[in-house]
């Protein structure tokens, strides 16, 4: 059975995992794209992940949200699914990285880049808090990955994505 707590948390791994959108400052020669173009590549890139994520399983977990409450099965199966939602993230950030934004939106950009990354980390962090059953620290996770969440889609709507951001 599933408990409200366990499907916010693995409701927000995956939708933080499918909505991603970011760039950085290493584009090399890259043209930079129009905002349209960035808009259209990078929702179809969210697209791709937002399928991706989807089919990772949810793991079958008991009602409280405790990690106290898991036997060593659970616990692999909810490390497992928070780290194929961590490498469905990274490359959607990696495929998102390689996009080159319009000089206008270039400040936008490093500011939401600058928040996914603060996410991955905080991916990272809520895996770790997993695999140790530290639960205060995957509580944490579970309130940094919201606010951190809350404001990459935020900043992604408010560049114009559509899928991203969602």
């Amino acid at each position: 059975m599933r408990s409200a707590k366990w499907l916010l948390v693995m409701a927000v791994v995956s939708v933080i995992a499918l909505g991603a959108c970011g760039g950085s400052d290493d584009k090399g020669d890259s043209k930079a794209l129009t905002k349209d173009e960035l808009i259209e590549k990078g929702d179809a890139i969210c697209d791709d992940y937002d399928t991706a994520t989807r089919e990772i399983e949810f793991p079958d977990l008991p009602a409280g949200g405790q990690l106290d409450d898991l036997d060593d099965d659970q616990l692999e199966a909810l490390s497992k699914y928070i780290g194929e939602n961590i490498k469905v993230f990274s490359n959607q950030l990696d495929d998102l990285d390689a996009l080159v934004p319009p000089s206008d939106l270039e400040k936008d950009w490093d500011a939401l880049i600058d928040d996914l990354e603060e996410m991955k980390s905080a991916f990272e962090a809520g895996h770790a808090a997993v695999d140790d059953r530290d639960q205060e620290a995957f509580d944490s996770f579970d309130a940094e990955i919201a606010k951190l969440g809350s404001a990459a889609s935020a900043k992604a709507e408010d560049l114009g994505f559509e899928t991203c951001g969602q």
